[in-house]
């Protein structure tokens, strides 16, 4: 008995036609949103957040002078990274609490203690402390989150506060 070598079988790539490609297309794309997703890329949707749904309620707080003048306090508001500003305008203080993720693209905004404002690393939007847009190709403003101070606190409350029964 001898034997032959197996030989390979070629066969022609199979002709797409409209409804193929298309279809090829849309699998493409949902394997990378998938794989952006599973990357933590950034979305139009905030992490803890799925949709038609608000999110939930958080309460922050801390005392006064725990929070420098023109320092950008490390919070994560839910489950957002943000910061804590408190700053001076016309001899009145300010406080805002703004997401830390550009409105351009979402790149991990830093506080320049220097120039009192917020940068974007990638692209240079520059943000005033309250979050608003000086420069850079972001147009819109940060989120921000409702900051009130009372009795020698800072109170940050996010969502919508429970109902009592």
């Amino acid at each position: 008995m001898t034997s032959e070598p197996i030989q390979p079988v070629t066969a022609a790539p199979a002709k797409l036609d409209r409804r193929g490609a298309l279809t090829r297309l849309l699998q493409l794309a949902a394997g990378f949103l998938g794989l952006s997703a599973a990357a933590g890329c950034p979305g139009g949707r905030h992490a803890n957040q799925s949709a038609g749904q608000a999110p939930s309620y958080e309460r922050y707080e801390m005392a006064v002078r725990d929070v420098p003048l023109n320092v950008g306090y490390d919070l994560r508001l839910n489950g957002r990274e943000a910061y804590l500003i408190h700053s001076r305008s016309a001899g009145e203080e300010i406080w805002t609490a703004v997401d830390r993720r550009c409105t351009h693209a979402g790149c991990r905004l830093y506080w320049d203690t220097n120039n009192e404002r917020l940068v974007c690393p990638c692209h240079g939007s520059t943000f005033d402390a309250q979050g608003l847009p000086i420069s850079g190709p972001a147009k819109r403003a940060l989120r921000t989150w409702p900051v009130r101070v009372a009795s020698g606190r800072v109170i940050i409350e996010t969502g919508m506060p429970p109902q009592a029964d």
